[in-house]
C-alpha cells in the first residue's frame, strides 16, 4: 500500500512510542516480538510497528518475524486493520516470512471481522505471506469486503461499479434495500473523496456480523448486528489541509460571487480563533470544515462539491445505535457523537449541543489526542443496527 513509510517515519521520531524489542535467534535470521498484553490497543500495534521498522532496516539478515501476544484481543476494527496495512508493506516490499500469534476466541460486535482478517492466514498451514497480501488487495466473502483502491480508480465507472457491488453484498445479507444503499454510497463517497484529495491508494474494508447481539442490560431484547468499516489512506495531506489552504491563501474568495460560502467560511474561523485554545485550533477548525455542505479543498471549486462528508454526517445522524464512529487526521480524533450531528437551517454542522457553527466552538468531547501522528485519514466507523422485522 502506498505511502506506509510516512507512518514509519513518523512512528521512527516519536518520542512518545517507545519500539518493542525483539529476541533474536542466534543466526539472527529470525526474531520474535512477543508480549503479555490482553487488550492489543493502538499504543500497542504502534510500538510493534516502531520495532518492525527498526530490526527490519537495521539487520539486513532478518527473513522472518514472528509477533506473539497469545492474550491478546483487538480492542477495535482500525487497530488490526493498522496492522495489516504494515504487514502487507512488510512482506511485500521486504519480503519478509510473518507469523503472527493473538487470541482468537474473544471478540465483539465491534471486531467480529477479524474472523475475516487477511491476518487469519498466518495461522494457517500452507499459506504463504503472498497469500495475505493477495487477500489483503482484494477480498470478498458472505460477510466481508475489502479491496485497495489505487490512486487511479477514481474515475466515476470505478466507483459506481463498486457501489453496485456493495449495494448486491448488503442485500445478500438480508438488509433492506434503503439501509444498503446508505451504507454502499457512504463507503464509496469516502474513497473516492480520500483518491481524490491525497492521491494514493485508499484501503475499504467492511465486515457484518452475525445477528444474535443483544444488549447487556437487556438480554431477551432486540437482536442487533454490527457494520464495521473502515477506511485508510497514507499520505502527506491531512483531512484539513487543503481547505485550510484554500481559506487562507486564495484572494479569489469574494462574498459577492461563486466563492460566498468560503467567504462566510473565512468569517466564521477568524470568529472561532477568539476562542481558540489547548485542544482546539487550526487543525481541528478545518478538519471540521471538511464536513460542512458544499465546501471543499479543490482549489478551483466552489459550486458543486463537498457531498461526501455531509452524507456520511447525514447517515451517521439516522443511526439510533450508532456507536464508536470517528474519523483520524494527523494528531486529532474527531469523534462523531451522534447527538451532536445536525445540521442548521443554513447546512453548517456545528458539533456542539446548541448545533451552531457559526457562533459556537465544538463540544469538548468531540476533538481527542491520538497517541500517534497518522498521516492521512483513517475512518473507523462502528454501526451497531436493530435486526429489521423484515428479515
Amino acid at each position: 500500500m502506498k505511502n506506509v513509510t510516512l507512518l514509519e517515519k513518523q512512528l521512527r521520531n516519536a518520542t512518545s512510542i517507545s519500539a518493542l524489542v525483539p529476541v533474536f535467534s542466534p543466526d539472527g535470521e529470525s526474531c520474535m516480538f512477543h508480549g503479555n498484553q490482553s487488550l492489543l490497543t493502538i499504543d500497542t500495534i504502534s510500538a510493534l510497528i516502531a520495532g518492525i521498522f527498526f530490526t527490519v532496516h537495521n539487520n539486513s539478515q532478518v527473513s522472518s518475524i514472528t509477533i506473539a501476544f497469545p492474550n491478546g484481543t483487538f480492542d477495535e476494527k482500525f487497530t488490526y486493520v493498522l496492522l495489516e496495512c504494515y504487514l502487507e508493506h512488510i512482506i511485500a516490499d521486504h519480503g519478509i516470512s510473518v507469523r503472527l500469534l493473538y487470541n482468537k476466541k474473544e471478540k465483539n460486535i465491534f471486531t467480529d471481522g477479524i474472523d475475516h482478517s487477511p491476518l487469519c492466514v498466518f495461522g494457517e498451514p500452507n499459506r504463504s505471506g503472498m497469500d495475505f497480501v493477495r487477500q489483503f488487495r482484494f477480498g470478498v466473502g458472505k460477510n466481508y469486503y475489502r479491496k485497495l483502491f489505487s490512486a487511479n480508480e477514481n474515475d466515476d465507472e470505478t466507483l459506481s461499479s463498486a457501489f453496485t457491488t456493495l449495494c448486491l453484498f448488503f442485500r445478500g445479507l438480508g438488509i433492506t434495500k434503503e439501509r444498503s444503499e446508505s451504507l454502499a454510497e457512504v463507503a464509496v463517497e469516502l474513497v473516492g473523496n480520500a483518491i481524490e484529495h491525497s492521491c494514493t491508494d485508499c484501503f475499504l474494508d467492511i465486515d457484518v456480523t452475525p445477528r444474535n447481539y443483544v444488549r447487556r442490560n437487556n438480554p431477551t431484547g432486540p437482536k442487533y448486528y454490527g457494520v464495521n468499516i473502515c477506511v485508510v489512506n497514507f499520505s502527506p495531506t491531512l483531512l484539513s489541509s487543503q481547505i485550510q489552504t484554500k481559506l487562507c491563501t486564495n484572494s479569489e474568495i469574494s462574498n459577492t460571487n461563486d466563492s460566498a460560502r468560503y467567504w462566510r467560511l473565512r468569517e466564521i474561523y477568524l470568529h472561532h480563533r477568539r476562542f481558540f485554545r489547548e485542544g482546539y485550533g487550526d487543525d481541528e477548525f478545518f478538519m471540521l470544515s471538511a464536513f460542512q455542505d458544499r465546501i471543499s479543498g479543490r482549489p478551483n471549486e466552489y459550486l458543486t462539491g463537498g457531498t461526501g462528508l455531509p452524507a456520511l454526517i447525514k447517515w451517521l445522524e439516522a443511526q439510533a445505535d450508532s456507536n464508536n464512529c470517528y474519523v483520524l487526521s494527523g494528531r486529532r480524533k474527531m469523534q462523531f457523537i451522534q447527538s451532536l450531528l445536525e445540521y442548521d437551517s443554513d447546512h453548517w454542522i456545528g458539533m456542539n449541543r446548541v448545533h451552531d457553527f457559526q457562533h459556537c466552538i465544538p463540544d469538548k468531547n468531540v476533538f481527542l489526542q491520538f497517541p500517534i501522528y497518522f498521516p492521512g485519514t483513517a475512518y473507523n466507523l462502528n454501526f451497531v443496527m436493530e435486526t429489521e422485522d423484515t428479515l
